[in-house]
């Protein structure tokens, strides 16, 4: 099992527009984490879409996820300005499956209102179908934005294994299909 991560130690001043929540201090990540509610980047028979939201997350993977021989974190510096302030830090861990994890963890951010905790991005290495997108909240009162979601062709998955809502892990799962 390998692991290397980075934190952000930016103490900056600099103002950054974003959309804060003014009374919080907290930023919303609505627009980066549309994906998940937005199919997942499918439509309902599972073919690909070209959807901006999709388009808008896979751009954010880019800016921490590394591969030359092997896989690693790129520094905290290529991640947009924007959301680099709630990014507390990354981590990247193989598990004992031959998985491999990216784990965002954040600061002060939040998704519709509701306390972000991290985001885990999983594959399994030069498979181009076997990956899952999990975001993780604070408390299990995400579960109210559950009438929002739509995932392809599967209805409502309450398994981690699957697309969907996951109560016991207090998280939202997007998972890769063949393409």
């Amino acid at each position: 099992m390998s692991s290397q991560s980075y934190a952000n130690v930016n103490k900056s001043s600099k103002s950054i527009k974003t959309a804060v929540k003014a009374s919080t201090g907290k930023q919303d990540l609505v627009g980066l984490f549309q994906f998940f509610e937005d199919n997942c980047g499918f439509d309902d028979n599972y073919n690909p879409t070209n959807n901006p939201s999709k388009k808008r997350f896979e751009d954010f993977k880019n800016t921490f996820v590394a591969h030359s021989d092997s896989y690693y974190v790129k520094p905290l510096s290529n991640i947009p300005a924007k959301y680099r302030n709630v990014v507390k830090s990354i981590q990247m861990v193989q598990d004992d499956r031959e998985v491999i994890h990216y784990y965002v963890n954040f600061k002060n951010a939040t998704y519709r209102g509701y306390d972000l905790d991290k985001l885990d991005v999983s594959f399994i290495p030069y498979s181009e179908y076997d990956y899952h997108d999990h975001l993780y909240f604070k408390d299990a009162s995400f579960f109210a934005l559950k009438p929002s979601f739509k995932f392809p062709g599967t209805g409502w998955q309450e398994s981690d294994e699957e697309q969907g809502f996951n109560r016991e892990k207090l998280s939202i799962t997007c998972d890769g299909v063949p393409h």
